[in-house]
């Protein structure tokens, strides 16, 4: 199916007489659309797609607006509340940017990891963009184009088929190669081993000559390289064992912040455990801060062992293997903010109470990923019964909580008015959005994620 078609405008808050909301029908255009006066709070347009169908990666065209998000919804929907949202507001200008116009036309493509995934999964026939400006009252803003791509972009149309932005063209690139953490040098060695085994082939008999002798030097040589090691096997003693106390352990963490996750981390890699950034097939243990969390119920369902730190803990200060189960992870009742103290009880009890105490667990409601893959810090003041359900919220939502600014970093959540701090933080991650508490409460409340565009902290 390639690009998906838009067959209407819905409605819109406004638009310029010259920029209509009826030029994003057409991407191949010129023209854009437009709020109709300078200043307006936001910009909103509904879209009527042609077919329903899901929707996968998203090409945004900017004109002048300072954040952007794209929401999807049916026909059948009667109220705002049934729309979802697909892309999350994304920053295209930042607050020097806009007040200088730096740049108001950026091109941004969402892919499908960037997309909310409970929206990629279904089927949608509307979506609704909404744009603002809070940074310059003295332009009209809006979109230069948007263009929708359905799965079937991929997978039938292949390298044939180029993506379009706009009225550009990009160059195809191959869906499976992915760059992971050493693979160009993987990449390297294998071919340095391949040009290696070329020769060997060419070339047998320049091997039978030289094969009698290495094998007799080789094999005087071994027991010279072993005899002398009885000293360092020696100093060696504790180290090794235990360096092998969680031999083919490979685990994952959920719920920490360093340094207490850095902690855990070292420790169990120093008794021989090996370290996964998220729960994959190859993994045997979970080490989790709190149960019911999406990714508690993801390993649970798995069939995954799931255990408290206390576990790493209590293996690095004795020095010896202890029992998992005696840690399992289960149903609590703490209301801390931090994770379940180990449940020593449910394993050591009859089998029948353990069972009914996985039917209790069973009924629990999963609670949905709504911050998956997004990046969270918590600045300014907040009470400290605030400051724990914030972290409890972003948390058991899937959320990842920041200890330090960084990168990383998408959502800044105060309480704060704006500042010059807030512009310096502009400059060096421009994708910064400082948003209130509010917004993690309404979260929570509609058990989705909702738009954090009027939540968020503005200057004066």
């Amino acid at each position: 199916m390639g690009l998906i078609e838009l067959d209407r405008i819905i409605s819109c808050s406004s638009e310029d007489k010259v920029y209509k909301a009826d030029n994003l029908l057409d991407a191949a255009t010129y023209k854009k659309w437009k709020c109709a006066n300078c200043g307006e709070k936001q910009a909103v347009v509904v879209v009527q797609l042609k077919q329903s169908t899901q929707i996968t990666s998203v090409d945004i065209g900017n004109e002048s607006s300072a954040f952007v998000e794209v929401l999807v919804g049916k026909a059948t929907g009667i109220k705002d509340q049934d729309f979802e949202v697909l892309v999350p507001a994304a920053m295209f200008l930042s607050h020097d940017d806009a007040k200088a116009m730096t740049n108001p036309n950026k091109v941004r493509t969402f892919s499908k990891d960037q997309l909310n995934q409970a929206a990629v999964e279904q089927k949608w026939d509307r979506i609704k963009v909404v744009c603002t400006q809070p940074f310059n009252k003295h332009v009209q803003y809006g979109l230069a184009f948007i263009t929708l791509h359905s799965p079937e972009n991929k997978t039938d149309s292949g390298s044939s088929t180029a993506a379009h932005v706009g009225q550009f063209k990009l160059k195809p690139t191959p869906s499976d190669e992915t760059m992971k953490p050493g693979s160009l040098f993987a990449r390297r060695s294998s071919s340095k081993e391949a040009e290696a085994a070329v020769p060997e082939k060419k070339t047998p008999k320049a091997e039978k000559r030289p094969s009698p002798p290495p094998q007799s030097t080789s094999n005087s040589k071994k027991p010279k390289l072993d005899t002398p090691s009885p000293t360092p096997r020696a100093k060696s003693e504790t180290s090794s064992e235990l360096s092998d106390l969680l031999r083919g352990v490979v685990f994952a963490l959920s719920g920490f912040q360093n340094p207490l996750r850095g902690e855990l981390r070292d420790k169990a890699v120093a008794m021989g455990a090996k370290y996964r950034s998220d729960w994959s097939k190859e993994c045997t243990h979970l080490v989790c801060a709190f149960a019911n969390t999406p990714k508690f119920n993801q390993v649970h369902r798995a069939g995954g062992k799931i255990v408290s730190k206390q576990w790493i803990l209590d293996c690095h200060h004795k020095k010896k293997l202890v029992p998992w189960k005696t840690y399992q992870l289960g149903q609590q009742s703490s209301g801390s903010d931090t994770e379940e103290e180990p449940v020593a009880t449910e394993q050591q009890g009859p089998k029948g109470k353990a069972a009914s105490q996985e039917e209790e667990h069973d009924e629990l409601p999963v609670l949905p990923d709504l911050f998956q893959s997004k990046h969270f810090i918590l600045y300014g003041q907040f009470s400290d019964e605030q400051r724990r359900t914030l972290r409890r919220y972003i948390t058991a939502f899937d959320g990842t909580l920041e200890e330090y600014m960084g990168d990383r970093v998408q959502y800044v959540i105060t309480n704060e008015e704006w500042d010059s701090k807030f512009d310096e933080a502009l400059s060096e991650n421009a994708s910064l959005a400082f948003v209130k508490p509010s917004w993690i409460y309404a979260c929570n409340e509609k058990r989705k994620l909702v738009p954090f565009q009027p939540h968020v902290v503005v200057p004066k």
